[in-house]
């Protein structure tokens, strides 16, 4: 799932996460290299530098759950 949200003109900001589930259906053993849940929150300021271009600031935070399977 993705969500990504424009605050205002200068601002924005994104989360998304990811789950996969994954198993052998004849043993009902997991599979192996299924990545565990993450999660990842994206804030971003923007603005103009004069005739020049753009420039941007940003922080990003990953947040993954330990991989019990």
């Amino acid at each position: 799932a993705d969500l990504q949200w424009n605050i205002s003109h200068n601002w924005s900001t994104r989360a998304n996460i990811a789950y996969l589930w994954a198993e052998n259906r004849t043993d009902d053993r997991p599979l192996y290299g299924i990545p565990p849940l993450e999660a990842n929150f994206f804030l971003d300021y923007h603005d103009d530098l004069g005739a020049v271009g753009t420039w941007n600031i940003g922080a990003h935070v990953r947040l993954v759950a330990a991989q019990e399977r």
